[in-house]
C-alpha cells in the first residue's frame, strides 16, 4: 500500500513539472529605454530588462519606409509610454509593439541605416551606423546635435570654405565658422543638399558658385549666398550618393560619398559589364566553389544559402566576372542581393519568399502602429486642393486608416495617420506649399503702312467757229458751244479731295480756230505706323487675358420674327498661358488678336478686319522674340489712252492718262516675358505644424 502511494506521489509531481509551461510562462520585462549619441557618432539605444536575454534577438530591416524591427521573445514592456520621439541622425522614433508572445521594437528612420546589436548583462544595446559599438552612452533623454537651431539671435559668420577630394572619390566640403554655436540645418531635395547656417553672415569674397566637376566626385557645383539673415549653401550632385556631416568646435565638414546601387551593378538592363575579365575551364564543379572563385577575383564577399546546390561545367575565356556571375545565377535559377561589397546568393524562390515575408511584416507593422493627429496650416496652396491630392483614389498618400479634414476659413488641414505617413506628408507640404512664380508678358504689335500714288493726264481742246458763229464740226464735248474736247483724260483728285496741278498751253491761236493742251498731274506719298503694346502678369501655368476694343451693335432676326440687337467684338487682345521650366526658360501658349471694324456695312452686319496668331513658343527669360509677321505689297498701274495716238513717242503723252498705285503693309508681333523673382528667394522652409 505504501509503495502504491509513493508511486502516485511521484507521478503527480512529474505531471506538475511537465505541465508547468502550459499553466504560465515567465516573461521578461522592459524597465527602461534610453537613447543618445556614442563616441563614434552613432545613435545608441539602450533597453534595460529584468533579466538578460537568452539569445541574440531576431531582427530585420525594411527599405521603404526605412525601419528596423527587433523581436524580443517572452518579453513585455513596463513603460508608461511605448512611443519615444528621437531626432538623432537617421533615427526618428522608437515604438514598442506588444503581442501575446513577444515585444517588437520598431525603429523609424529617415533613410536606411546599418545597425548592430550587442547584449550586455540585462541590457540590449542597438547602434545605428556603419561603425561598431565603441561605448554605450550614459542614460540620457536626448542629445544635442549640430543641426539644432540655437535660440540666440547672435549673428555668426563664415571665415572660409574649402573643397577636398578623398581617394575613394568622396567629396569633402569644409566650412570654418566664427564659433561653435552656429545653428545648421541640412535638407536633401532630389540631387541637391541644402545647408542653412542660421543667423550667419557671408563675406562677399565667399559669395560664389564653385564648379568642381573635374574632381570626379558626385558633387558638381557648390553655390553659397546670403538669404535674409542666414547663409545658404546648395550642393548639387549627380548619380547615387549619400551624405554625412560632422561638427567639431567651429569646424563643419560635409561628406558626399558615391554609393553602389541597391542591387548588383551588373544589371541586364544596362546591357554591358565592367568587371575584371577572368577565364574558366572547370569540369563538374560545385556551384558554391565557383562562386567562391569569383568572389576572390572580384574582391567581394559572397554568402551562399544552404539551398544553393548542384554542379556546373564552365569554359569561359576573357569574360567579365560580373557577366560570368550573372550567367551562373540565371543557369541555376538563383538570385542575389548586394549591400556594399557583400553579395548574398540564394534560390530565386527563396528570395521571393523573403521579399513577400518582408512585405507582410511591413503590413503588420503598419496595422499595429498608433495614429497621431497633426494640424498643417498651408501658406500658398488651397487646403481643399491639398486634401484631394492626399486622398486621391488613384494614388492615395494617406494610409487606409488615415483621414483628413479641411477648415477653409484658416486654410488648415487636420490629418490623422501613422507617424511615417505624417512625416511623408510634411515632406510633401515642404515641396509644394511654395509661392507660385509669376510672369509678366509684354507684347508689341507694330503695323507699318506705306502708300504711293501718281496720276498723269492730259486734255486736248479744239475750238472751230465759222463766219456765222456756229460750230461747223460734228465732234461732241462738254465744253461751252464752240469748244470741242478732242481728248479729255485729265488727272483726277484723290480720296482726300486734293485737286491735281495743271498746266495749259495754247498751241494754235487764230481768228476762227484754236488748239489748246492742258497737262495735269497729282502725286501722293504716305507713311503710317501703329504700335500696340498690351501687357499682363499671371502665375505659372495660369491662363490670363487682356483685351481692349469696341463692341459693334447690329440687328438680327429672332425665332419669333422680331429683331434684336447683338454685338460683335473688334478688340486688341492678348491671351497667354506660361510655363516656367527648371532652367528658367518659359513655354508660352499665346494668342494675339488685332481686330478693327470694317469700312463697309452688309445686311448681315458689319464686317470685322481681323489679324490673329495662335502659337506656342519657348523663350529665355527677358528675351524678345518675333512670333509672327505679315507683309503685303500691292502694285497697280492703269493707262487710259487714245488708240494709236497714245502710243506715239513724246507726243503720245498728250493722248493718254497714266495712274500708278503702290501700297505696302507690314505687321510684326513681338513678345517679351519676364519672370518676377521673389525678393527673399524661393521659400522651402517647413510648413507650420502643431502637434
Amino acid at each position: 500500500m505504501k509503495t502504491i502511494l509513493q508511486s502516485c506521489t511521484i507521478l503527480l509531481l512529474g505531471l506538475l513539472i511537465i505541465t508547468q509551461p502550459a499553466w504560465g510562462t515567465t516573461f521578461n520585462h522592459i524597465n527602461a529605454l534610453h537613447f543618445g549619441i556614442g563616441k563614434n557618432g552613432n545613435a545608441i539605444i539602450r533597453i534595460t530588462m529584468n533579466s538578460p536575454l537568452k539569445a541574440k534577438p531576431k531582427s530585420f530591416s525594411i527599405e521603404s519606409p526605412a525601419r528596423i524591427a527587433i523581436d524580443l521573445p517572452d518579453t513585455k514592456s513596463s513603460l508608461k509610454n511605448n512611443l519615444k520621439t528621437a531626432r538623432i541622425g537617421s533615427l526618428q522614433s522608437i515604438y514598442l509593439a506588444q503581442s501575446s508572445e513577444k515585444t517588437r521594437i520598431i525603429l523609424t528612420l529617415s533613410h536606411q541605416t546599418p545597425y548592430h546589436l550587442k547584449r550586455e548583462k540585462n541590457t540590449l544595446i542597438i547602434s545605428l551606423g556603419n561603425q561598431p559599438i565603441i561605448a554605450p552612452p550614459k542614460p540620457t533623454l536626448l542629445s544635442t546635435t549640430f543641426v539644432q537651431t540655437p535660440s540666440s539671435d547672435i549673428m555668426h559668420s563664415i571665415d572660409a570654405i574649402h573643397f577636398h577630394q578623398a581617394p575613394d572619390e568622396t567629396a569633402q566640403i569644409s566650412v570654418n565658422l566664427s564659433d561653435k554655436n552656429t545653428g545648421i540645418n541640412i535638407q536633401k531635395h532630389g540631387n541637391r543638399l541644402i545647408i542653412d547656417f542660421i543667423h550667419t553672415q557671408l563675406p562677399k569674397s565667399l559669395q560664389q558658385k564653385l564648379d568642381v566637376t573635374d574632381f570626379h566626385t558626385p558633387v558638381r557645383t557648390i553655390k553659397t549666398y546670403t538669404e535674409g539673415h542666414n547663409t545658404r549653401m546648395i550642393i548639387s550632385s549627380h548619380g547615387l550618393w549619400e551624405h554625412s556631416a560632422i561638427q567639431s568646435d567651429n569646424h563643419f565638414v560635409v561628406y558626399i560619398k558615391p554609393t553602389p546601387p541597391a542591387l548588383s551593378s551588373f544589371s541586364q538592363e544596362e546591357g554591358h559589364y565592367h568587371g575584371k575579365k577572368i577565364s574558366f575551364n572547370l569540369q563538374n564543379v560545385s556551384v558554391r566553389d565557383i562562386l567562391q572563385i569569383i568572389a576572390g577575383e572580384a574582391g567581394l564577399n559572397i554568402i551562399t544559402s544552404d539551398n544553393v546546390t548542384g554542379n556546373l561545367t564552365l569554359r569561359l575565356k576573357d569574360v567579365p566576372w560580373d557577366q560570368a556571375l550573372d550567367i551562373i545565377l540565371q543557369t541555376k535559377g538563383l538570385a542575389m542581393r548586394r549591400e556594399g561589397n557583400i553579395i548574398w546568393v540564394a534560390p530565386a524562390k527563396d528570395m521571393a519568399a523573403m521579399d513577400l515575408q518582408k512585405l507582410q511584416e511591413q503590413q503588420e507593422i503598419a496595422d499595429m502602429e498608433p495614429l497621431y493627429s497633426e494640424t498643417i496650416r498651408l501658406k500658398y496652396k488651397k487646403a481643399e486642393d491639398f486634401k484631394k491630392m492626399i486622398t486621391s483614389s488613384r494614388q492615395p498618400i494617406l494610409s487606409k486608416r488615415g483621414s483628413a479634414v479641411v477648415d477653409p476659413r484658416t486654410n488648415t488641414v487636420f490629418i490623422e495617420d501613422t507617424a511615417a505617413k505624417l512625416e511623408a506628408i510634411r515632406k510633401l507640404v515642404n515641396q509644394i506649399d511654395v509661392p507660385v512664380r509669376q510672369v509678366m508678358i509684354e507684347a508689341r504689335i507694330v503695323e507699318a503702312d506705306q502708300s504711293f500714288a501718281r496720276d498723269l493726264g492730259a486734255r486736248l481742246n479744239l475750238n472751230a467757229v465759222n463766219t456765222n458763229g456756229v460750230t461747223s464740226t460734228s465732234l461732241s464735248g462738254s465744253l461751252t458751244p464752240g469748244d470741242i474736247s478732242a481728248v479729255n483724260l485729265p488727272a483726277l483728285s484723290n480720296a482726300s479731295g486734293i485737286e491735281p496741278g495743271s498746266l495749259a498751253v495754247q498751241i494754235i491761236h487764230g481768228a476762227s480756230n484754236t488748239l489748246g493742251l492742258e497737262l495735269s498731274a497729282l502725286e501722293a506719298d504716305g507713311k503710317g505706323k501703329i504700335i500696340s503694346n498690351p501687357r499682363l502678369i499671371t502665375s505659372d501655368q495660369v491662363e490670363a487675358t487682356i483685351a481692349q476694343g469696341t463692341e459693334i451693335p447690329y440687328e438680327q432676326a429672332t425665332s419669333s420674327g422680331a429683331t434684336s440687337v447683338a454685338f460683335k467684338s473688334a478688340v486688341l487682345s492678348l491671351k497667354v498661358k506660361p510655363q516656367i521650366t527648371p532652367d528658367n526658360k518659359i513655354i508660352m501658349d499665346i494668342q494675339v488678336n488685332k481686330d478693327s471694324p470694317g469700312t463697309t456695312t452688309t445686311p448681315a452686319g458689319p464686317p470685322i478686319d481681323t489679324k490673329k496668331i495662335v502659337t506656342q513658343v519657348l523663350i529665355n527669360n527677358g528675351d524678345t522674340l518675333v512670333i509672327g509677321g505679315i507683309y503685303m505689297q500691292n502694285d497697280n498701274k492703269t493707262v487710259n489712252k487714245v488708240p494709236f495716238l497714245g502710243d506715239l513717242p513724246f507726243i503720245g503723252a498728250a493722248f493718254r492718262e497714266t495712274v500708278i498705285n503702290r501700297e505696302r503693309t507690314e505687321l510684326l508681333i513681338f513678345v517679351t516675358p519676364h519672370i518676377l523673382e521673389n525678393s527673399g528667394g524661393p521659400d522651402i522652409s517647413a510648413p507650420i505644424a502643431v502637434k
